[in-house]
């Protein structure tokens, strides 16, 4: 039987090695596999037990993370850097440019990218392959990650494909748009508006076998105690149990090489640096669209070349609302995304634009008192009314019209990445604050006039298609399989393979192709 060996154990590693093992092939995934620290992953086990939390415990969640008006300046997990922390093997020079890069177990699955979201029919046009491919594998994936949502109107544009989506109950303050919303459907349609309630890879109710009922305490942000909030690495442990499956953890992939017919994976120990091979016929490259590229750029003895890297850009609109929900600080809740509104208008922007709608969530309340301090005690009132009536809204543009992000592999072996502004961009923001402006007597939201930050460029950590799909593999284009021109036998199956960027979210995208892949690809 064939040596088959997959990179990485994020969303595109997990999905690749489940569709492998159903072909009854043997699969050894490599990893570096950085898990959070014992001490800290007992204390939280500890919390899982309780049906309530102190405010202790809620610190203790909360760990060391610091949220201010502009946001948190690193998104942890239980206040551990864990799954985003890179080692001295893996050397990355950022300049206007800022994105997270994951040594983890799971990936970045830790850290978010559980919003779930296939490609709309516009951006499948995107794809080397026809229109509706995708679709019978955004099903596949949803047999082994949770889908909480709902069937809605959403589904116009972007299809939901289950029947049975776990349950989800909506914040107060969700619960009133929703309604309102649906009130003045038809006058939003007609502007281009499509909205529901967010999806996502999320078990509510402890029906998944790795989840305990939800407590709604707000701290998701924070991280899961409950281990309602998917990851990859739950996959990972569930393949685990499969006798063709073997998972190696420690090890950082640097370059991967054809020698007498084989592939010859070189790769160093994330501890001591020591180096190390591994030998395969076949090689699954999901080792995060960065990292990937990397890969591959050393393993076709690419230098001092400067590659286009596609990016979402990502922009947040602080809003207030028309309506209010009483004493929201109290409210027990999720504080995970609530809420999808996309707009498919020409007049502002030539692809989909993606809202993603944030309700309370305790950042909200710890950056008005950490900027307010000593004077907090004073305004608890007025601070609560205007939280009452507070929401926050992520958006999203497609790549087409985003800035971009150029990385070149130094002789050094150090990753240089530049982010390059597209002025187009801003023009797109500033047709659709006036649009929401203008809307809002119907939405009842209104973007703060001066308020909007644009993030860096890669802050969305919506980015690849750097070793694209296309007709056939040559240069760094892949085919539609992922095959590495020069490389036979090495595929990529992350989003670096990806042909754009959508607006719209990436790990349903990411794990149905990776899937099809695995389930198709001839071994």
């Amino acid at each position: 039987m064939k040596t088959i060996i997959v990179i990485g154990s994020g969303p595109a590693g997990v999905s690749v090695s489940k569709a492998l093992l159903e072909r009854g092939l043997r699969v050894t995934m490599l990893d570096v596999g950085r898990t959070i620290e014992k001490d800290l992953g007992d204390e939280i086990d500890g919390l899982r037990r309780k049906d309530s939390l102190s405010e202790a415990d809620k610190g203790r969640i909360r760990g060391s993370v610091k949220a201010t008006a502009s946001g948190v300046d690193e998104k942890k997990q239980f206040g551990s850097s864990y799954a985003n922390k890179l080692n001295d093997n893996f050397r990355v020079e950022k300049r206007n440019a800022w994105f997270y890069m994951s040594f983890a177990k799971g990936g970045l699955s830790n850290l978010w990218g559980r919003l779930m979201m296939p490609l709309c029919k516009d951006d499948e046009r995107d794809w080397p392959f026809p229109e509706g491919t995708l679709a019978r594998y955004y099903s596949r994936v949803l047999t082994y990650v949770p889908l909480a949502g709902r069937k809605d109107r959403l589904e116009k544009l972007l299809p939901l494909y289950t029947n049975s989506p776990e349950p989800m109950t909506l914040s107060g303050q969700a619960d009133k748009l929703d309604k309102r919303w649906n009130r003045h459907v038809e006058y939003l349609e007609q502007q281009g508006f499509i909205f529901g309630q967010s999806r996502l890879a999320a078990c509510f109710d402890g029906s998944w076998e790795r989840s305990d009922k939800c407590r709604r305490c707000g701290l998701c942000l924070y991280g899961c105690a409950y281990e309602n909030l998917y990851s990859s690495a739950w996959t990972v442990d569930e393949l685990c149990r499969d006798k063709n499956f073997t998972y190696l953890s420690g090890y950082v992939v640097d370059f991967v090489e054809k020698q007498q017919g084989k592939l010859l994976i070189h790769a160093k120990g994330d501890c001591d640096g020591s180096p190390t091979q591994f030998e395969a016929d076949k090689v699954f490259l999901a080792a995060g669209s960065v990292s990937s590229t990397r890969i591959v750029l050393k393993s076709k003895n690419i230098y001092d070349v400067k590659v286009d890297f596609k990016v979402s850009d990502f922009y947040i609109f602080p809003s207030f609302t028309l309506f209010s929900q009483r004493n929201v600080v109290e409210e027990k809740l999720n504080t995970c995304c609530q809420y999808f509104l996309q707009l498919d208008d020409k007049s502002v922007d030539s692809r989909l634009v993606n809202m993603q709608v944030y309700t309370y969530t305790d950042y909200y309340y710890q950056a008005l008192r950490r900027m307010t301090g000593v004077l907090f005690p004073l305004l608890k009132a007025p601070i609560s009314w205007f939280l009452d009536r507070f929401i926050v809204v992520f958006v999203y543009l497609h790549s087409d019209n985003s800035a971009h992000m150029q990385l070149r592999l130094k002789k050094d072996d150090v990753l240089e990445v530049v982010g390059v502004d597209n002025p187009e961009s801003r023009n797109v923001i500033k047709r659709l604050k006036r649009k929401l402006w203008k809307s809002a007597g119907k939405t009842g939201v209104i973007p703060l006039p001066f308020f909007g930050e644009e993030q860096e460029i890669g802050h969305s950590v919506h980015f690849g298609a750097s070793l694209p799909m296309s007709a056939e593999s040559k240069g760094l284009s892949t085919d539609s399989f992922g095959r590495v021109d020069g490389i036979d036998g090495l595929h990529v199956v992350d989003a670096a393979s990806f042909p754009a960027i959508p607006a719209t979210s990436l790990t349903f995208v990411i794990m149905a192709n990776a899937y099809r892949v695995g389930a198709e690809v001839e071994i």
